[in-house]
């Protein structure tokens, strides 16, 4: 990023930090790094205490476990000095995945690597699935025009976020450069919350009208 010129600054919220992790985080300390230690809380909780003690306009987040590209990195803040408000990028899908045979009596771990592309923006698709990415950037704008993210999701907040900022009209961009390496493994929030993951799509589906509930409680399309 110094290749760049771009001026960074690196907020840590560490939920419920050992004393270990604070230990190398202390070792590796960098110019504009400021670390929040606060008790266990959900992600998008922690998102939006950063996005709260952020200086910049231009907010992104990044997971520690995940690499970033640079030339996307500065393709998308140029893009947001021009204007637009949310820039998504393609990603590298990276992981481990468990194959189970013989009567789940063995199991083998096989690496996995997938290319996925970014959809070109559509309102009505945006707000029927989570399109941006894990790599996407936005403008302080789009939190003072249709809020923080909703701290009470586990899983989907981003898509509910997403969503609502389709519905308002905010400017998307697609940016053709991959973003980064989004590492998928058994501690992933989607990968260990498939059932409340589905639960809070159709939580969403269902506030903009493309869900409704029959008699049994169930959602129909």
């Amino acid at each position: 990023m110094i290749k760049y010129d771009i001026n960074l600054e690196f907020i840590i919220i560490a939920n419920d930090i050992t004393i270990e992790e604070e230990k190398i985080l202390n070792r590796y300390r960098i110019e504009n790094l400021i670390l929040y230690k606060v008790p266990r809380e959900t992600l998008y909780e922690s998102w939006n205490r950063g996005i709260s003690k952020a200086r910049y306009n231009i907010l992104t987040f990044w997971n520690v476990d995940d690499i970033r590209f640079p030339k996307a990195f500065e393709k998308g803040c140029s893009y947001i000095n021009q204007g637009i408000q949310i820039v998504y990028f393609p990603f590298v899908l990276m992981g481990i995945r468990k194959v189970t045979f013989f009567q789940k009596r063995f199991t083998l771990r096989l690496f996995s690597l997938k290319f996925v592309k970014a959809v070109q923006f559509d309102k009505e698709v945006f707000m029927k699935g989570c399109m941006g990415g894990p790599f996407f950037m936005f403008h302080r704008s789009v939190i003072e025009s249709i809020g923080f993210f909703d701290g009470t999701f586990i899983v989907a907040g981003d898509f509910d976020w997403f969503a609502r900022a389709a519905y308002n009209n905010i400017v998307f961009k697609k940016i053709d450069k991959p973003g980064g390496i989004f590492f998928t493994h058994s501690g992933n929030l989607t990968v260990t919350n498939s059932k409340i993951q589905a639960r809070e799509n159709k939580r969403i589906l269902g506030k903009y009208g493309f869900f409704s509930y029959n008699s049994s409680n169930k959602y129909l399309l």
